[in-house]
């Protein structure tokens, strides 16, 4: 009887299915399989780990090792001309064990916010990424190129007993993306706008932790685009308030990176940001508002197809709605309801705004029947949505919790009583429809 010879007793063959693995994970599984495959991966580790660390970084990886390596190197507030290059592949080879775990924490952030890039500007219909690889190429070294900046310049390489020349500093800064070429600092700053928009979505959730009502999302991405993510996953366990107290104090400005950018193309008289500066195509630029038709709403803005939102993107409802609570929001009077408001705002910032959202779309009215959270809504529709449903929401919401029944007022949220009455705003119920006056 002929026995089948192994495929894995040939050492070029096996060198060959490792270089190919995907990822880093599969290559670990791969060489604990057998003695052989250890064997052979052992005579050439260098080349495999190369290998396998482009499959699963692609085309970026050289802007990702300078970043951990520059990190690795302790190359904080350094000018540019003294950090290491994007080269630094062809310099240096060797891909070490804590360099490949420092890529692979990177690349897995890099890969999370793209999804998070594409489902907003690519195709909305999808959660996951849908960018070419062109184009994925192009997101993932601008956000390499960006990481690097914000971690040399930004809050890990700062010390907070360190007076910082702020001028000195600021031209240090400039030369580093002065050193971009046009493209590059283009593409770079369209994803310093997409962290920017991310950070101010996440506002509201450190406001609530940590119950404070000047949160700067400039303080995200201070920290890095990985803080820019923890802080959409709502994940608040990486700071705490002091170092938010010490961000305050530092006198960082609001336009920290993009008023850097922005010099650097004036001089080059580049002044307009190309909205698909990353992206070679945009799929479902004819989509259209849900309102749009017969009862289409006023200030429907549905011919922004990019402000188009459902229920993969809500995360950037707080773009429509006020960071410090959604009071404003509210029908009528209730606005200034004495008895109940701060209930009301507690509530609000206990959930995320897509939580929120979620919810508030289980009470839609008859007149709204035909709308779903699936469907692409303008901010201007979103707004008025939630400003005809918020009210019922909470009134339900509050009898659940308290679970107390009151009698409706006549006038519901166009009471003027619940103004300037404590008893009567907090005898009746204020959260409903007016039966008489206004109504």
């Amino acid at each position: 009887m002929l026995l089948t010879k192994s495929p894995f007793s040939n050492a070029d063959v096996t060198d060959g299915i490792l270089s190919s693995l995907p990822d880093f994970n599969t290559l670990h599984s791969a060489i604990l399989t057998s003695k052989s495959i250890y064997t052979v991966f052992h005579d050439r580790p260098h080349s495999t780990i190369r290998a396998v660390a482009f499959n699963q970084i692609g085309p970026a990886l050289p802007q990702a090792l300078r970043l951990v390596r520059c990190e690795r190197a302790n190359l904080w507030l350094r000018p540019v001309d003294e950090l290491l290059g994007e080269d630094e592949l062809l310099k240096h080879p060797v891909i070490t064990s804590e360099e490949v775990r420092m890529l692979v924490e990177k690349v897995k952030v890099a890969d999370a916010l793209e999804d998070l890039f594409s489902c907003r500007y690519k195709d909305k219909r999808f959660p996951n990424s849908q960018l070419t690889a062109v184009e994925s190429a192009r997101f993932h070294s601008a956000m390499y190129r960006l990481w690097l900046f914000t971690s040399i310049y930004g809050c890990q390489g700062r010390d907070d007993d360190d007076e910082i020349d702020v001028e000195a500093m600021r031209l240090i800064e400039t030369k580093y993306f002065a050193s971009l070429t046009t493209t590059q600092l283009r593409e770079v700053e369209r994803v310093v706008t997409f962290l920017i928009r991310l950070s101010n979505s996440s506002e509201h959730t450190y406001e609530s932790h940590y119950d404070i009502d000047n949160f700067s999302p400039q303080f995200s991405l201070f920290n890095g685009p990985h803080a820019v993510l923890k802080a959409h996953l709502g994940d608040t366990s990486w700071v705490n308030s002091d170092d938010i107290e010490n961000f305050d104090s530092m006198g960082i400005p609001d336009d920290w990176l993009t008023a850097v950018i922005s010099a650097v193309l004036l001089d080059r008289n580049q002044r307009e940001q190309a909205e698909k500066i990353l992206l070679d195509e945009v799929i479902g630029e004819d989509d259209r508002c849900i309102s749009v038709g017969p009862e289409k709403y006023a200030d429907c803005t549905s011919y922004f197809v990019r402000d188009l939102i459902n229920l993969l993107d809500w995360y950037f409802t707080s773009e429509i709605f006020e960071p410090l609570g959604m009071i404003p929001r509210l029908k009528s009077r209730l606005q200034l309801n004495v008895f109940e408001n701060g209930e009301f705002r507690t509530a609000c910032k206990s959930m995320t705004y897509p939580a929120l959202l979620d919810e508030v779309f289980e009470y839609k009215t008859d007149s709204y029947s035909q709308w779903d959270k699936n469907d692409w809504l303008c901010k201007s529709c979103l707004e008025k949505f939630v400003t005809d449903h918020l009210h019922l929401w909470y009134g339900a919401k509050w009898q659940q919790q308290t679970q107390t029944i009151r009698d409706d007022c006549w006038y519901g949220y166009n009471c003027r009583t619940q103004t300037h009455n404590m008893v009567h705003a907090k005898k009746l119920n204020h959260w409903c429809e007016p039966t008489k006056g206004d109504a």
